[in-house]
């Protein structure tokens, strides 16, 4: 996978109650999107192009980009459609993606996207982006432990095979518990893309939508991603 462009979705505001989102307070989540864009600036500097998605609150969204000095050309708010929102926070992100990509015309220059959301950091963002660029494959993200889902707090893709995959991410729906997880590991699957569980897994840390608490992988579960990741093991 070549070609790859950072992009950071983020909502900011107060969610719909239909997303049953545990982070509600507005300007707890703005304070952990700002650290986390942060830190990612600094780690990534000029190596790779950044592009940030905002969506939900517009005033939050243009006192974001105003406090981070974003380029106007690779940041956009993107009007969220919250008569979907009963459909879940999945469906939500998936319009988001949807809309990026075809704003910045992504799938039309061969662009391998890894798509971060935006309260998180990614501790060991450099090893993960270059074994993506190793990968000859449309998508990768990680195994999750609970059933045939995926992380997608960070995962890449191809932005055209994305968009070719409409069909099963347009069936998103929080009320069948077919969410943004099951859907991307279902097309990953039918396209035989990669999805590993620990080897350069991203270490994700910051606050999370769902519990709305700090989350951060625990310190074996890092150990391990170290190690298999170092002498490369395939797991």
């Amino acid at each position: 996978m070549n070609n790859i462009t950072i992009l950071v979705t983020i909502f900011l505001g107060q969610p719909p109650d239909e997303t049953n989102s545990g982070l509600t307070n507005s300007d707890t989540r703005y304070k952990a999107s700002v650290d986390s864009l942060i830190l990612l600036k600094s780690v990534i500097k000029s190596n790779y192009p950044m592009y940030v998605a905002l969506t939900g609150d517009e005033n939050y969204a243009n006192m974001f980009i105003k406090e981070l000095n974003l380029s106007k050309n690779k940041s956009h708010y993107f009007y969220q459609n919250d008569t979907l929102s009963y459909l879940g926070k999945g469906m939500l992100e998936h319009l988001l993606l949807t809309n990026a990509i075809k704003h910045w015309s992504f799938h039309l220059n061969d662009i391998t996207i890894f798509k971060i959301t935006g309260k998180y950091f990614i501790e060991n963002i450099e090893s993960c982006l270059k074994y993506i660029s190793k990968i000859k494959t449309d998508a990768v993200a990680w195994k999750m432990l609970s059933g045939p889902v995926v992380d997608t707090r960070a995962f890449a893709f191809k932005a055209s095979a994305y968009l070719n995959a409409h069909h099963i991410f347009d069936k998103i729906d929080y009320r069948t518990y077919y969410i943004m997880e099951h859907a991307v590991f279902t097309w990953i699957s039918l396209i035989k893309g990669k999805t590993p569980y620990l080897i350069n897994r991203p270490l994700v840390k910051g606050l999370s939508g769902h519990f709305g608490t700090y989350y951060r992988h625990n310190f074996l579960r890092r150990t391990l991603v170290y190690f298999i990741s170092f002498f490369n093991i395939p797991i």
